[in-house]
């Protein structure tokens, strides 16, 4: 996962439509503006300091510890169980239907805005 994913999936885990920025703060540590860390367990796994962990499974599914599922929708989208709904635009830029839009800013910043 890299810091783009872990911006992404904070917006998921909070639900939360308020900009904020994540950037890399260790090897695999990062804090977001939003008031999550996160870590970096393995490749395919990460820890909120909420408590809410994301796994990626080896065929790409999602698993969050929450209970939000993940699948994909006939619109290209990625749509999760707690009503959001994500694009991705290219590798830099990902569009949420509450308004954010993720972007790398640099290559240890990923900002979230409208």
């Amino acid at each position: 996962m890299n810091l783009l994913e872990i911006a992404v999936y904070a917006v998921v885990v909070t639900g939360s439509s308020q900009p904020f920025t994540c950037s890399v703060e260790a090897r695999s540590h990062a804090a977001c503006t939003n008031g999550l860390t996160a870590i970096l367990r393995t490749a395919r796994d990460l820890d909120f300091s909420n408590g809410i962990s994301v796994r990626r499974g080896i065929d790409g599914t999602l698993l969050f510890s929450s209970g939000v599922r993940a699948q994909f929708n006939n619109l290209g989208q990625v749509a999760f169980s707690n009503g959001l709904n994500v694009r991705k635009i290219d590798d830099t830029r990902f569009i949420f239907d509450n308004g954010l839009t993720c972007r790398i800013e640099k290559a240890n910043l990923v900002r979230c805005a409208p």
